[in-house]
């Protein structure tokens, strides 16, 4: 199957569904390609006035195709302030970054890094053929509404697959950033840790997906969860590992947003969803290559 670009993608009805300066060279690691953002953290920060916070546009991508079918049940809350602001519950943000000349929201999460300050999301929130690497990258860990309890992190460089990057494949739609230190803290020093991730874990199990929906009934202004489980494979990629289908009507905004195990660790985040399945979302299997990039990305 074909696939545009995901700058056209952008421009679809939304199923489902990442800073200015000369490009600098992308960081040297085996497992993931990068750049440093070259922008001064107090700078982007500043970017994201409220307007444009408030005028953002989901980050979504929608593809022909598809298929399948189950009776899985799903339930979709909003999620109260004791998990939100509770541990790990904070670990869980919202990524405001810019393509080309337009800004987009994401979601986003901080996970257990060597550096203390990596934040896993969907590769689409950092990367796209049309524009390169988003700019502007800022990821507001627990946000509700206008409140922005442990502050907003600027990026200080941005990561990708290479098979993201080079060909866009959905089974490698994973997305990292370093964000810059506040006041000289990390940003899992700040939040008290960060989510552990597991790899290579069973498909067929029970997930709670996050994120920030921001299109339909949703502002994208609030976190809300998604109980779900397993629900079949994609059937319509042919790379390996193919990615995770479970039943949810997950919007635009939530890309990027962790999918959590009964183990408690991320187990894949929001990655796309197809036309034919309005109540389906996707998200890449993290095998050995999403091993690979976190491992360099953490350690970067």
């Amino acid at each position: 199957m074909g696939r545009t670009s995901v700058a056209t993608l952008c421009a679809f009805a939304l199923v489902l569904v990442a800073l200015v300066g000369p490009a600098a060279a992308a960081p040297t690691v085996p497992g993931a390609v990068g750049k440093a953002t070259g922008q001064i953290p107090a700078q982007v920060l500043a970017y994201w006035t409220p307007a444009r916070k408030a005028a953002a546009k989901p980050r979504a991508l929608a593809k022909s195709g598809g298929g399948g079918s189950t009776t899985s049940a799903y339930t979709i809350t909003q999620v109260g302030n004791t998990e939100r602001l509770g541990f790990p519950g904070r670990t869980n943000g919202k990524v405001y970054m810019t393509f080309g000349k337009s800004n987009y929201v994401c979601s986003g999460t901080a996970v257990a890094s060597v550096n203390g300050s990596t934040v896993l999301t969907a590769g689409h929130c950092v990367w796209d053929a049309a524009s390169g690497y988003a700019t502007n990258f800022v990821f507001v860990p627990a946000k509700s509404g206008s409140s922005e309890p442990y502050g907003a992190w600027a990026a200080t460089a941005v990561y990708t697959t290479q098979a993201w990057h080079d060909s866009e494949d959905f089974s490698f739609d994973n997305g990292a950033a370093k964000v810059a230190t506040n006041g000289g803290t990390t940003l899992t020093g700040t939040l008290g840790g960060g989510r552990a991730i597991t790899f290579s874990g069973a498909r067929d199990q029970a997930y709670t997906l996050y994120g920030y929906p921001a299109s339909g009934k949703y502002s994208g202004q609030y976190l809300y969860k998604c109980a779900t489980r397993y629900a079949g494979d994609d059937p319509s990629i042919s790379s390996d590992p193919k990615p995770i289908g479970v039943r949810c009507k997950w919007p635009g905004g939530s890309s990027g947003g962790a999918w959590i195990g009964v183990d408690g660790n991320v187990a894949s985040v929001t990655s796309f969803g197809y036309a034919s399945l309005s109540d389906w979302v996707f998200g890449p299997y993290l095998g050995a290559v999403a091993q690979a990039f976190y491992t360099d990305v953490q350690d970067n």
